[in-house]
């Protein structure tokens, strides 16, 4: 009775798809609330340190004297806590998924522009 039940999962198994998609050949199935991957915009960063503080992980790096920004995404398990503190509005969740790496560390690197000093405006109007 048990061979007959193996057979039976064997041949049907022989001639059906896979259950799994075949990524990266084919594109993944995207949802409304896909947390696909982690988004960095360098302009818009204070260098406030926020994400790296509250990254379960430790997947964020950030170093004030340098001014960078650094993301191992081996690490980052795309919870979302670093978008939802961050004050700058500078990170967001992208929905589509990330090409896959097979280099260990995949790390995203940036270099944080420094502020641009804003113009006194009274000093201006002294002058005029």
């Amino acid at each position: 009775m048990g061979v007959f039940s193996i057979a039976k999962t064997i041949t049907r198994n022989l001639f059906s798809r896979p259950p799994t998609s075949r990524y990266p050949a084919e594109p993944a199935k995207r949802f409304d609330l896909t947390r696909g991957h982690l988004v960095f915009e360098p302009e818009k960063c204070r260098v406030c340190r926020i994400c790296m503080l509250r990254c379960p992980t430790q997947a964020i790096v950030v170093d004030r004297e340098k001014r960078t920004w650094e993301c191992d995404h081996f690490r980052c398990i795309t919870c979302g806590n670093c978008v939802e503190l961050c004050p700058a509005d500078c990170l967001h969740l992208n929905p589509a998924y990330r090409s896959p790496e097979v280099e260990h560390p995949a790390k995203e690197f940036h270099e944080i522009p420094a502020p641009t000093p804003k113009e006194d405006a009274g000093s201006e109007k002294a002058e005029a």
